[in-house]
């Protein structure tokens, strides 16, 4: 952390032209940076229990039960569809 030398408020990474320099929001004092890894903004989005995403699920196993009768139903049709695809 650096701090402006005129007015000690906290001296903020930014970048111009392609350069990081650290600039005074106060008073506008303007350096350039020695190590361009030690300076990042990090911005902290504070979350409220409204913005959390619920997930329902569905129990897939129990939409697609279906009786013997109608797995019959659906063997028998499946049967007959092959049949008249093989006579043509």
């Amino acid at each position: 952390m650096s701090f402006c030398p005129k007015d000690g408020t906290l001296l903020m990474p930014k970048k111009e032209n392609g350069k990081s320099q650290l600039i005074c929001r106060k008073c506008g004092y303007k350096t350039e940076t020695t190590d361009n890894k030690k300076y990042r903004i990090v911005v902290k989005i504070p979350h409220t229990p409204k913005d959390k995403t619920i997930v329902v699920e569905e129990d897939l196993e129990k939409k697609y039960e279906i009786d013997e009768d109608e797995r019959e139903e659906l063997r028998r049709q499946a049967l007959e569809f092959y049949a008249e695809e093989g006579e043509t």
